[in-house]
């Protein structure tokens, strides 16, 4: 049966997976992104970190003084990846993000910790793909209430949505008080204001609210009053499948859970075989792919590493001249519920010999952070560079380092030179490693090793800019045997699965098919 077509669909027709308290997942929030397909993420916010360090114009990230493990230390760090991951795939389906205000806005616009510094933030990370209260608002002419503009156009369409970022507040009343006083103030601002619901009588409440915020646990019979009255429901703490099918069935749009990895929770997921990460309300998928190049490979192999290798390689076929080469991708993988060493990469090769030269960009399966990897002459051990990426404060990095996933790869001086960058935010770029060799690398692409994992492991490797234009038209199984296998695909026929080889064969080495 076909899905639902995504010409014309809405906003608030559609329900999608979103991540519960985003920064604390083992799953990095780009890889949630790129991996898991999710578009709706919550993060708690506070004054100052857990050990009262305060920040002027900035909010800390973390759940509470006696929770405080957190992937990234704070808002504009959070919101910077976020704005890497846009300039990554500009065509995204719409993001909403959760802020959970987690100490009250001060009364006084102007201090430290008020509402005029939480927009300065928002507007200066996320600029104009900020979808605001007034872009809703100017949609119906002569509307002074986000009720009101609903009521005369609706929302707009996913696809005038695509690129496009909206931030909602949640929190108790208290919390949020100062921050929009009254319907006109929120109409100013940027960022929508969440009304929370503890009983019928909040649903839909005597304000300009368009958002509606349930706890999933307690107030499960809530969440069908919303969606009847056009606005949007997030319903969190939806830990079970009986929790997570009650709010599906009742129309919830955004399904909060702690179970990020599908593999693990299947069904935990909204989106469909070909990777869109929206379903429409009722539970039908959409006919739709999102926009932009990605390429999904699944290894059943050892490890690239030591004096030979072993790996699927994706790579184009070398050219008589030399020219040269940036590759620029990030590189997702599941980064929980598998081996800690299985490895995706950006790489270049001499040749395609295990004990081959080679350089590459190497993100591992989890628990540790990029590094660079290469062997300077044929036979020669692996030498490695562990470089730390991001900023850094009083107690270590502020990013955790196995969340990094942007990376370059450029190649030139006859494609004798290797040199590599690392990035959290795509906007500022650190060197992590160079090497000038003796021969070309001239087989150059993007590989995966299961370091012996039998399930195999998958990484997607999403290229950025010029490197989207580069043919891989080759695919290797380097250090072959008749138990390595694996698969590439670009065309969205298997990168989104989560298991398996079943239907794959192992073919011989240097063969073109996309199917090793």
């Amino acid at each position: 049966m076909s899905g639902v077509s995504i010409d014309g669909l809405r906003y608030n027709e559609v329900q999608q997976k979103s991540v519960h308290n985003t920064f604390q997942r083992s799953e990095s929030i780009a890889d949630q992104f790129l991996y898991w397909r999710v578009r709706s993420m919550e993060i708690d916010v506070h004054h100052a970190d857990v050990f009262g360090n305060s920040t002027k114009g900035d909010w800390a990230v973390h759940h509470d003084w006696y929770d405080p493990i957190s992937t990234v230390a704070k808002l504009s760090q959070f919101l910077r990846m976020v704005r890497g991951l846009n300039r990554l795939v500009p065509k995204h389906e719409v993001l909403t993000l959760f802020i959970d205000i987690k100490d009250p806005f001060p009364k006084f616009a102007s201090a430290r910790h008020g509402w005029r510094a939480f927009d300065a933030l928002l507007d200066k990370e996320l600029g104009s793909r900020l979808f605001r209260p007034a872009n809703l608002l100017k949609r119906s002419r002569g509307a002074t209430r986000l009720r009101d503009a609903l009521d005369v156009r609706g929302w707009p369409t996913l696809t005038s949505l695509r690129g496009k970022m909206i931030v909602v507040l949640t929190g108790s009343p208290t919390q949020l008080a100062n921050y929009a006083i009254g319907p006109a103030a929120a109409l100013k601002r940027s960022a929508f204001v969440s009304a929370p619901v503890d009983g019928a009588r909040d649903i839909p409440g005597s304000g300009d609210e368009v958002f509606f915020n349930i706890n999933g646990e307690k107030n499960l019979q809530l969440v069908n009053r919303v969606h009847p009255v056009g606005c949007i429901a997030r319903a969190y703490y939806l830990n079970t499948p009986e929790l997570w099918a009650g709010a599906e069935a009742a129309s919830c749009h955004h399904l909060a859970t702690d179970k990020v990895n599908e593999r693990i929770d299947r069904w935990a997921s909204t989106r469909n075989a070909d990777g869109f990460p929206l379903q429409h309300i009722g539970g039908s998928s959409v006919d739709a792919t999102e926009l932009g190049a990605t390429c999904g490979i699944w290894a059943r192999t050892d490890d690239l590493w030591g004096e030979r290798d072993s790996f699927v390689f994706n790579h184009r076929r070398p050219t008589r001249s030399h020219r040269d080469t940036t590759l620029d991708f990030a590189i997702a993988g599941p980064n929980s519920h598998t081996e800690d060493f299985v490895k995706g990469a950006v790489l270049a090769r001499a040749g395609l010999d295990p004990d081959d030269e080679y350089f590459g960009v190497v993100r591992l399966g989890q628990k540790h952070g990029l590094r660079v990897q290469f062997r300077a002459r044929k036979g020669a051990p692996t030498t490695t560079i562990k470089p730390a990426i991001g900023p850094s404060g009083a107690f270590g990095y502020d990013i955790d380092q196995d969340t990094i996933v942007h990376v370059r790869l450029k190649i030139d001086r006859s494609g004798k030179r290797a040199r590599a960058w690392g990035s959290y935010d795509r906007r500022v770029w650190q060197h992590i490693g160079a090497f000038e060799f003796t021969r070309p690398l001239r087989h150059q692409g993007i590989g995966v090793s299961a370091h012996g994992q039998r399930r195999g492991v998958k990484f997607v490797f999403v290229p950025a800019g010029r490197t989207a234009q580069i043919a891989f038209d080759q695919v290797t199984v380097i250090g072959y045997d008749d138990d390595h296998r694996g698969w590439v695909d670009w065309s969205a026929h298997g990168r989104w699965k989560t298991t398996g080889f079943s239907q794959w064969r192992a073919t011989k080495p240097g063969t073109s098919d996309p199917r090793v």
